[in-house]
């Protein structure tokens, strides 16, 4: 019998944001949305990798405006600031680019309020200035088309955790080299 030992570097990492947003379209819409994002995914004491979700709503150019996009977000924690950046998909609802399939690279530096790091965790609330730029691809039921280009500008309070507990350990386990 041997063992083989599989050791796990990264802890569970999440994170929740929420705050005003603001956007503009290359077709002069705009619209002021309040906007909240959760993520999940491994990290360690310096970073993160997160599969995020974020959705907003707010007031447009013509009248509500919203969106629900979902990507991937790098995050480098900091002691006094950091920053993130990621990718993002998803579909803008509402008054202008409604039923468009909108992608947009964002990101930005954030500055930490309030730092816990014990031999288990790590906590951090911080104030994220996020810039994002973007296209929306449109679809009016027989084509599809450009609908413009796309900027947004936000500040959100983030919340962000990693329990090490979740990983750090060895698990062992029995492997067999006998042949039958």
């Amino acid at each position: 019998m041997r063992w083989l030992a599989i050791v796990a570097c990264s802890g569970c990492a999440m994170s929740i944001a929420a705050g005003p947003q603001t956007l503009a379209t290359s077709t002069s819409a705009k619209s002021v949305e309040a906007e909240v994002a959760f993520g999940g995914g491994i990290g360690d004491r310096v970073d993160a990798f997160e599969l995020r979700g974020e959705a907003g709503i707010g007031a447009g150019t013509g009248g509500l405006e919203g969106r629900i996009m979902t990507g991937t977000e790098y995050v480098r924690f900091g002691y006094d600031f950091g920053w993130q950046a990621g990718v993002y998909g998803g579909v803008p609802l509402g008054a202008f680019q409604d039923h468009d399939l909108a992608i947009k690279l964002g990101g930005g530096p954030h500055w930490n309020l309030a730092r816990e790091a014990t031999a288990d965790d790590i906590k951090i609330v911080s104030l994220a200035l996020d810039v994002g730029i973007g296209y929306a691809i449109g679809n009016d039921g027989h084509s599809l088309f450009g609908d413009g280009a796309l900027f947004s500008v936000g500040i959100a309070l983030r919340y962000d955790r990693v329990d090490l507990t979740a990983g750090g350990h060895v698990h062992r386990e029995r492997v067999s080299s006998r042949r039958r």
